[in-house]
């Protein structure tokens, strides 16, 4: 498979400009005490904190994951950011949050300790590093599956190269970094979906469009594949989702360092409805193009046919989905 070099310059070019320049300007400018880097000295205002905020349950949890849980949900994996990452942080901005600042604590570690006693600080940071480590590595293959899809390497070495990367921004990376990049990022992405939208309305033309989309859907997901209300994926989706969420967001360092970083209390839950804007539209594009690439005609790849023909018999949906947005981005753009 051809590397593309364009796309590939690009990410890196982005990557190293905007994550390692950001860092490397806020180390210069903010110090690099541990106060500065942990919670930006508490000088976010309303915007940054739920621009900060709003990316914390994103991720491939909001994009590569739901696309590829709809292979067997369908369309079902919508709900993933309105009652995961909506839901959580509305209650994370309102409640857990603002408790948080009233204990006049840096680290949720510190508030357990303060609630309860030294064993509950210790088994709050032991369950915090597992459960990062967790989502680092499902963070990690989605960064890898998108470097193979630029470039053809073995998706081992696309691994390590995905952790390179993780190191470089977990050195950099301190709240208000954090805050202006997601900022950035959240516009590139939104950006980026309505751009994707127009390069798949030319993917899909040789099938007769989006509305020739949905027999193939259909034929290859099963009769739910279009059904957002059934009790299938309320129960069996939905409601995990909504319960996992809710507890680990308010537990979790990394998606309340906006919140113990604001200037006051009352910069937390301005911005609410910009945040359920935001994640709760995030994953919708993303479990459309699951679909296409579960379901479409392999023809539609050109010369990428037997890549995709081979990766869907194994079942490896994140390639395919990778792959598929690029090209239809190729195709579109010719």
């Amino acid at each position: 498979m051809a590397v593309r070099v364009g796309m590939l310059s690009i990410a890196i070019a982005y990557f190293a400009i905007v994550c390692i320049g950001l860092g490397v300007y806020f180390q210069r400018k903010y110090g690099r005490g541990a106060r500065d880097f942990a919670v930006a000295s508490m000088t976010l205002p309303w915007y940054l904190v739920a621009l900060g905020i709003v990316l914390g349950p994103f991720g491939c949890g909001h994009t590569i994951n739901p696309a590829e849980a709809s292979w067997a949900w369908g369309i079902g994996p919508v709900w993933w950011p309105i009652v995961g990452g909506a839901l959580s942080l509305m209650v994370a901005m309102t409640i857990t949050g603002r408790w948080y600042r009233r204990l006049g604590v840096t680290t949720i570690a510190e508030a357990f300790e303060k609630i309860f006693d030294e064993r509950a600080r210790v088994l709050t940071v032991a369950t915090t590093i597992l459960g990062s480590i967790c989502l680092a590595s499902l963070e990690m293959y989605g960064t890898a599956a998108v470097m193979y899809g630029f470039t053809g390497l073995d998706l081992h070495i696309c691994i390590f190269i995905a952790l390179i990367f993780f190191i470089l921004y977990v050195i950099f990376a301190g709240v208000m970094q954090m805050a202006v990049l997601n900022t950035i990022n959240i516009i590139v992405y939104y950006v980026g979906v309505i751009l994707a939208l127009i390069g798949f309305t030319g993917f899909l033309a040789p099938i007769g469009g989006w509305d020739g989309l949905v027999g193939y859907i259909q034929q290859r997901v099963g009769d739910l594949a279009l059904s957002i209300f059934n009790w299938k994926i309320i129960a069996g989706l939905s409601i995990p989702i909504a319960i996992g969420h809710l507890t680990y967001t308010s537990l979790i360092q990394g998606f309340m360092q906006p919140i113990l970083s604001a200037k006051e209390e009352r910069e937390v839950v301005k911005g609410w409805p910009l945040v359920l804007l935001l994640n709760g539209s995030a994953t919708f594009a993303w479990v459309i193009v699951g679909l296409i690439a579960a379901s479409v005609p392999s023809s539609l790849y050109g010369d990428l046919a037997p890549t995709i023909e081979s990766l869907r018999a194994q079942g490896a949906a994140v390639p395919t989905i990778i792959l598929t947005i690029l090209q239809a981005g190729f195709v579109g753009a010719t």
